[in-house]
């Protein structure tokens, strides 16, 4: 009775099932490349009715050879149902609206995993990618062990998918989520087993557990860290933006250091990253940067109400926002606030707002802070509005155009050089922002110091724009000067980046020393003051939408939301192309891709020879025979215990049989299946041969495996010689034909 006949018939269900947890529990480790657990959730319902259909498939004998085409269609038919369901018409049917909003969706997913560095912010894009790569390697494990029986073969992906994400971030070996996914992994090898009624031993599982977690943690190790790990300890508070401090000689400064300590929390109602602007800078004409500041009356400056920020009119779309702050400073000299902020409840002494820059300063000394409550707006304005801009009035804003009078050329010239194809100032922005963002600049916190190296005199930037390696004090400064250089008003902000969310608060974020960032305001009329990020790798790209115009390569989304928003859910035009609060100088997450692309390219010699060997051994429940012995002649020759060329039957057997011993079971079935294969090939039309069972024949194509040396059997796995029989003879074929041309 062939073993492959009960196992056929019997439910693989419980198989699918643990194929599915085995790669979720794996891809748990991906919440180090990616913010939140929205993707998790988006892999598990995607993952769950691609695995669900293949099983169903493979339930029905007919349908069981596409099962795995049919669990990856159900994956792929699920994305614009979840991602972009506005676009269908009547909710189910795809439109061209559908592809064009899929292709933007991928698209900025793509640019997002070039530029951005680990952990990127969610976005639907990053979301769509990861969910449908999860459904489609649950696929995968759930045809290696339910229809080819290759559980050993399944674990290969499962262990580079818990491993190397969390190595490529330098994050430290992962016993818990390695030791689970292990686990389930030896949960898919019992129960393929459990098919044939041949459980192991207990006590042989346990030791196979010890070995595998042993075995994953040396390998695990062996991974190189892409990124070392930042130093843990922490300092003292050191005061950024003191009275009298240069905030951009601070910030770098800090950023050397390599603490990390936390500096604030926050809770916000706002759909989009909190940035918490502490100063601006404005006077670029003197050898130091020194914070914007009001001579006028505090009095009339109180931060009950503050005045309407610049420049924004009421043809821009806003929302309010309500942020709590709780300050870890014992005492300040300038408030983080989002941009722009309408009024502040909850300090205590007295504080007076900036005019221009509507930040926040303490009147007389400093001050303890402890918790305060920033009412703020969420300007949303389109391209369109951004495009259209008028040109800002000189003489009121001649001191964002202010440069001094021995300005290096390379600045000014980079500047037109980067921007000779863009239309409007607008466009100018984005191509100065695309162009420090792109693949020639490095983020370095430890940028050789040169003109006191922290981006703020026109030395150091000349310098920077030549170098091409600086932190974001260099990107910030460099931007804002350019586009001066181009007659667009502009000024430096400094503050912080998002931070992370608490694992056991969700809705709280905290911020550390390690957010502190520096970013460029750009002035655009009718807009107001709009912020860019041109430091790779760090911050969040801001993003606009296009409004009732086609979707096209500019940004063209609203600022990408945090994970609790759902906001980008419902914006299928988004193209965001960085995430928040990533560390800086880390490799693009694409790299984590890059390598596990690569390892399923190894594999794939090995899967399709697995299927041919599956398809050919089925066929003895047809009494078919001879794709049978085309295994065993095409597995001689993989683990090269035959020559190439052609043998007969009876040559092969024999060569075979000298390799596997004379009076042994599997010479014996070998002898068998030789008879039986000549009667198929020899005998009269319309007789029988005679059938024959599985069990044999895998028998000696186990002791086969076992007569060969270890390597022979490993060439045999990721390079069958098999594959490439028939085209063995073009080379000689080419050589003739050239040949034949002389």
């Amino acid at each position: 009775m062939s073993t492959s006949g009960p196992g056929i018939r019997r439910s693989t269900w419980g198989i699918s099932a643990a194929s599915l947890l085995a790669v979720l529990v794996a891809a748990g480790s991906l919440r180090t490349l990616i913010q939140g657990d929205t993707w998790w959730w988006a892999s598990v319902l995607v993952g769950g009715f691609a695995v669900a259909t293949a099983a169903g498939m493979r339930a029905i004998r007919p349908l069981r050879v596409l099962a795995p085409l049919g669990g990856s269609a159900v994956a792929v038919l699920l994305v614009p149902l979840i991602w972009v369901p506005e676009s269908l018409m009547w909710g189910v049917i795809p439109t061209g609206r559908t592809v064009t909003a899929l292709l933007e969706l991928i698209r900025a997913a793509a640019r997002q995993i070039y530029l951005d560095s680990p952990p990127a912010t969610p976005t639907p894009g990053l979301h769509l990618m990861v969910a449908v790569g999860v459904a489609l390697l649950a696929v995968l494990v759930d045809s290696l062990v339910a229809e080819l029986r290759m559980p050993w073969l399944a674990g290969l992906p499962l262990l580079l998918l818990a491993i190397v994400p969390a190595r490529a971030v330098g994050v430290g070996d992962d016993l818990a989520g390695v030791t689970v996914t292990v686990a389930a992994f030896l949960l898919l090898v019992w129960l393929d087993r459990r098919r044939d009624q041949s459980r192991p031993p207990a006590s042989s599982a346990a030791l196979l557990g010890a070995g595998a977690v042993v075995t994953a943690l040396v390998v695990q190790s062996m991974v190189p860290t892409l990124v070392p790990p930042a130093p843990a300890a922490a300092g003292q508070l050191r005061p950024v933006f003191a009275p009298g401090a240069d905030p951009l000689v601070r910030l770098g400064e800090t950023l050397r250091r390599g603490a990390d300590v936390a500096v604030l929390n926050y809770e916000s109602s706002s759909s989009s990253p909190v940035y918490l602007r502490v100063v601006t800078i404005d006077d670029l004409t003197g050898d130091e940067w020194a914070p914007t500041t009001s001579d006028g009356d505090a009095a009339s400056r109180q931060v009950r109400t503050f005045p309407e920020p610049e420049g924004l009119t009421d043809d821009v779309e806003r929302e309010e926002a309500t942020t709590i702050i709780r300050d870890a400073y014992q005492q300040r000299t300038w408030l983080p606030l989002p941009y722009p902020a309408t009024s502040v409840a909850g300090l205590e002494g007295a504080w007076a707002w900036e005019g221009s820059a509507l930040t926040v300063q303490a009147v007389g000394r400093t001050r303890p802070v402890d918790e305060y409550t920033v009412e703020s707006l969420v300007v949303d304005p389109t391209v369109e509005q951004l495009r259209s801009a008028p040109a800002a009035r000189t003489t009121d804003f001649a001191r964002f155009l202010q440069l001094p009078f021995d300005m290096p050329d390379e600045i000014g010239d980079t500047a037109r050089s980067v921007t000779a194809e863009a239309g409007t100032a607008y466009d100018q922005a984005v191509a100065l922002q695309d162009y420090l963002r792109s693949p020639e600049f490095t983020y370095d916190e430890n940028t050789p110091q040169r003109a006191d190296g922290d981006g703020d005199s026109m030395d150091v930037l000349a310098a920077f724009l030549e170098e091409k390696r600086g932190y974001c004090t260099h990107f910030a400064s460099a931007m804002t000067v350019m586009a001066r250089e181009l007659g667009i008003p502009s000024r430096i902000a400094v503050g912080y980046q998002p931070g992370e969310r608490r694992l056991t608060e969700p809705g709280v974020y905290e911020v550390t020393s390690h957010d502190l960032h520096a970013w460029p305001e750009l002035y655009f009329e009718g807009v107001g003051w709009t912020r860019f990020e041109p430091t790779p790798g760090r911050g969040d790209v801001p993003q606009y939408r296009e409004g009732d115009a086609e979707a096209s390569d500019t940004p063209s989304a609203a600022p990408t939301p945090t994970p609790t928003s759902s906001g980008a859910q419902n914006r299928p035009d988004q193209d965001v192309t960085a995430g928040a609060t990533g560390a800086g100088g880390g490799p693009p997450i694409g790299g984590v891709a890059l390598g596990t692309g690569a390892a399923l390219v190894l594999l794939a010699p090995a899967g399709v020879r697995a299927l041919i060997r599956r398809r050919r051994l089925g066929a003895l429940g047809r009494e078919r025979v001879g794709p049978a012995w085309d295994e065993v002649r095409d597995t001689a020759l993989d683990l090269g215990l035959v020559p190439g060329g052609a043998l007969t039957p009876r040559a092969l057997a024999d060569r075979l049989g000298a390799v596997i011993g004379g009076g042994t079971p599997e010479h014996q079935e070998l002898a068998a299946l030789l008879r039986t294969v000549e009667r198929e090939r020899y005998a009269r039309p319309g007789s029988s041969s005679g059938a024959m069972d599985e069990a044999p024949v895998r028998r000696l194509l186990q002791r086969m495996r076992g007569s060969a040396s270890r390597g022979a059997r490993l060439r045999a796995a990721l390079a069958p010689r098999s594959l490439l029989q028939g085209f063995e003879g073009v080379p000689r074929l080419a050589r003739r034909v050239v040949g034949s041309a002389r």
